[in-house]
């Protein structure tokens, strides 16, 4: 699971820096191939991600190392990915503003909505190894159903997923006898 996690920030932050050097750096250009390369890239460490989350939540019957194991990577997933977001929001405001502003670049403001579907792609992918970090706390008695259904629904909003699930982390560390982080 590390080393998914590891392979995606790579290929998560090298395609925000494809598209973001142009802009900054004189004289760098955007490689369409390297882009499409790093794109297709991502959706396969995307498909990947979620289907480890997915069986490390299965396999994580009784185990608890690998309880341990998911929740420090749907931690790590959720704050380094912020930085991502936050680069990802910036350059995107700035490019729409531009097409309002540029006579006929108008029709382009509905790139918009690819850009919100990528970055909610960015998050479901974290929310997996949320989801099932929270479905084990719950299970070993750590957190309530209450506190399940609120962090459940936290993770598919963007901001509050970072805070929901870092608020349910620090509940079950409050009520649990043993570590799980």
């Amino acid at each position: 699971m590390y080393l998914w996690c590891a392979l995606y920030l790579v290929a998560l932050y090298a395609l925000q820096f494809t598209v973001v050097a142009p802009v900054v750096c004189e004289g760098v250009f955007l490689s369409l191939g390297l882009f499409a390369g790093l794109t297709l890239s991502i959706l396969l460490l995307t498909a990947v991600g979620i289907g480890l989350a997915i069986a490390g939540a299965v396999r994580a019957v009784g185990n608890e190392r690998l309880t341990r194991r998911l929740t420090r990577t749907a931690l790590a997933l959720k704050l380094l990915t912020i930085p991502f977001f936050l680069l990802h929001l910036s350059s995107w405001t700035l490019l729409s503003a531009a097409f309002l502003v540029i006579p006929g670049l108008q029709i382009f403001l509905l790139s918009v909505f690819v850009a919100v579907a990528f970055a909610y792609g960015v998050l479901l992918t974290g929310s997996a190894y949320s989801l099932a970090a929270l479905y084990w706390a719950h299970r070993a008695g750590r957190l309530g159903q209450k506190g399940l259904v609120w962090a459940i629904v936290s993770q598919f909003i963007f901001v509050a997923d970072v805070i929901g699930y870092v608020a349910a982390l620090l509940w079950t560390v409050k009520t649990r006898s043993k570590e799980v982080l």
